[in-house]
Parts: structure tokens; sequence; C-alpha cells
């Protein structure tokens, strides 16, 4: 069985800007940070939304995060895929992840590099996309070592994420502000600790409590142990994303979590 591959926080900026590279095992999409895009995670707003049914049934929507736009696409022949894009709402603040697919340009026009989505996913808290742009920054610098100096290049007269050192979700704020026994005091103890939650997410929540130690347990560890359970990876998958917006787990390196 193929491995799956972690998916990547971006901004829309880095697939904008990225490198199509060919080589021996198939093209790879690089950011101008010479991060390897082979599954994507990003987050934005959805600005606008397409369907045509001409020849074959085909849907998009076009993400804003103010650091550039780029569409999401499915097609008919994926009736999955295009259900997710056909019913996501215009306005809304979604999560997608997904990998990268370039299409040829038409005559005098520039070949596109879009999203074919895995997982499209609406997010409650409007807060998350500063979360996300934070952990997208911390999750380049840990992958190349180096200051994100091509966010600098982007273009000025595209309006800016400001993100002040300290601005964090209000949840995030004050959880950084608390001891770790003022932390397990909020929570409870024993059978009040979230009331022993036999929820999947509840769950998925003690597992990784149970198996992160310091440098976290990863997601496909996670998959595969509630899929030896009989539960789809991609329903794993969703349930890690509500964990992380709720402030649960954080990301410690890419695909690897731990308790917050």
């Amino acid at each position: 069985m193929k491995e799956r591959i972690a998916a990547v926080r971006v901004n829309l900026h880095d697939i904008e800007s990225c490198e199509l590279r060919s080589e021996g095992d198939g093209p790879r999409f690089v950011t101008p940070n010479g991060v390897e895009m082979r599954r994507i995670l990003t987050v934005g707003h959805v600005v606008d939304r397409f369907q045509s049914k001409k020849d074959k049934e085909f849907a998009t929507i076009t993400l804003d995060d103010t650091t550039g736009t780029v569409r999401v696409k499915a097609w008919d022949s994926d009736p999955r895929k295009l259900g997710l894009v056909k019913t996501t709402n215009k306005g809304g603040l979604v999560l997608v992840v997904g990998k990268l697919r370039q299409s040829q340009g038409q005559e005098g026009q520039s070949p596109e590099v879009y999203i074919e989505p895995e997982v499209i996913r609406e997010l409650k808290n409007p807060n998350y996309i500063t979360l996300h742009i934070l952990e997208r920054s911390m999750g380049i610098i840990r992958l190349t070592g180096v200051p994100l100096q091509a966010d600098t290049d982007r273009d000025d007269s595209r309006p800016t994420v400001e993100v002040p050192e300290m601005t964090k979700p209000a949840e995030s704020v004050r959880a950084t502000a608390e001891t770790r026994s003022e932390k397990k005091s909020r929570r409870g103890s024993g059978a009040a600790r979230e009331k022993e939650d036999h929820t999947l997410p509840g769950q998925i929540l003690e597992f990784i409590r149970a198996n992160a130690g310091d440098k976290g347990v990863d997601i496909k560890r996670i998959a595969e142990e509630f899929a030896a359970k009989g539960i789809q990876k991609s329903e794993v998958q969703l349930h890690v994303i509500d964990l992380q917006e709720k402030q649960l787990i954080r990301e410690v390196k890419v695909g690897w979590f731990v308790p917050s």
C-alpha cells in the first residue's frame, strides 16, 4: 500500500509563486522557500464559485487569503471531489487539503496551478486563519532552516496580513499564559476529565495524549490506528483538523501532533 504523504501548510502566495520541476518520479511543485508541496493544507475565504454542465460537469471555488488567489477544481470523473466543491458556499472560511495540479493554459494564457481537493472543511472560528499563518511560517522555518525572505517579494499592490508577534486567537493566548497545573485543573481529573469522552474525536484526542511523548505522534499512525477499527482515514483526518481548530492539539512539525 502506498504511504500517504503528510500535508504541508502553505498560504496561497506559496502556490501562486511555486515552481514546477520535472524529475524522475514525476512533476513536483516547490515554493520559493524550497519546500516541496506534494500534498498541501491551506485556508482561505471563498470569494467566487462556478459550475458548468456543458460537456461534462465541472465546478470550481476561488480562495483568497490576502496573499493570493487560487482555484479549487473538480470534475464529474470524481463525484466525491465534485460534491465537495459544489457544496461549498461563497463567503465562508474553509480549510482545504489536496494536491496541486497544473492545467495547460489556453492560447495566450499562462498555465494555471490549482488544487485538486481531498478535504474541504468550513471553519467556524475566524481566528483559525491567524493560527494557520503562524503554523505555516513555523513549519517552513522547520523544513528549510531559513527565514521567510521570499514573503517580502510579494506584489505590494495586494493587501497583506499583518501578524504581530503576539497576535494569536484569544483562546491560544489564554492557553499560553496558563501553567500546566492550571490546565490540568481546568480540564479536571479522573472520570470528570471530559466525562470519559467515548466519541471518535475524544478517542483520537486520548490516543494522541497517550502516544505523543515529546516528539508528537504521526498522522499516519493516528489514521492507521482507527482504520484498523473500520474508520475511514479521511474521517480521522477531519477530526484531527477539528481538534486542532479547537486548540486541543497542535502540530509540532509537518504531520506530527501533541496535546495542547
